[in-house]
């Protein structure tokens, strides 16, 4: 999660809590003492149900301090923190907040997609393989953009940005978009998190900027694609094949300013 933290504060965000296993609290907190780092469980000992509620509980109790929620980085697939996973991600759906589920956070929608139904909130970032595996999940069949948008159908609520070569992002509504600014021919481990990070605070943003009509999660999603591209490509420019995602983090800033300057 720290990525996916530090790529949220780099974008705009002016807090980020990261909720994770008592085991990770200490190595997250002393990468960076700017994330929030509370511990909720451990990973040692959540083996029951009662476990797995109590975990739920105290992030639910934190969810009205937040603007929008990232579920997944880091989160592994054990079957109690999944449940609990998904009862906040439908906690925080409840309450009107965005909510982006990547990484591990997608094999809770594998399992159980038919609860993801009406979160219009909620925006799924899978990878061609974690796409394939949400279709045969939900009975999808088809390819290219005809499978994205029955993918949305049948999950009848959330966006999905698919990741790939150019990255489409689709809802409900049919509409798709394509984000194909050029990227890096480099793909490191941690690209996914940065991204998942930004369309965080972005998505954070576009709950106060509903306009009649507009559709801010396709229009959130096209924009934090774009940027990490961006910044996927000035980190390449200076770095090459040497180049990893702090690199990437280190050029939001700059790119985003770039793009769209403060004013200030």
């Amino acid at each position: 999660p720290y990525y996916a933290g530090m790529a949220a504060l780099r974008t705009g965000a002016e807090l980020v809590y990261v909720f994770t296993a008592e085991e990770a609290a200490l190595p997250i907190k002393s990468y960076s003492p700017e994330l929030m780092v509370t511990p909720v469980y451990s990973a040692k000992s959540i083996d029951s149900v009662d476990k797995s509620h109590a975990l739920a509980q105290k992030v639910k109790s934190m969810l009205h301090r937040l603007h929008a929620l990232v579920l997944g980085c880091g989160l592994g697939k054990d079957d109690q923190v999944l449940q609990a996973a998904l009862d906040i991600c439908q906690a925080a759906a409840g309450q009107g907040l965005p909510v982006v589920l990547d990484a591990d956070g997608l094999e809770m929608a594998i399992r159980w997609p038919e609860a993801l139904q009406g979160m219009d909130r909620t925006l799924l970032t899978p990878n061609a393989n974690e796409f394939r595996r949400l279709c045969e999940a939900t009975g999808i069949q088809g390819e290219g953009h005809s499978q994205l948008v029955k993918l949305c159908e049948k999950l009848d609520g959330p966006a999905v940005l698919l990741k790939g070569p150019e990255d489409l992002v689709a809802d409900a509504s049919g509409r798709v978009e394509c984000c194909s600014v050029q990227g890096t021919p480099r793909r490191s481990g941690g690209y996914g998190d940065v991204l998942a990070g930004t369309l965080g605070t972005l998505l954070a943003w576009s709950r106060n900027k509903v306009v009649e009509g507009d559709l801010p999660m396709v229009a959130a999603g096209c924009a934090a694609c774009e940027l990490v591209r961006c910044s996927c490509r000035a980190a390449f420019a200076r770095k090459a094949r040497a180049m990893t995602a702090p690199d990437v983090l280190d050029e939001i800033g700059p790119v985003f300013e770039e793009l769209c300057p403060c004013g200030l």
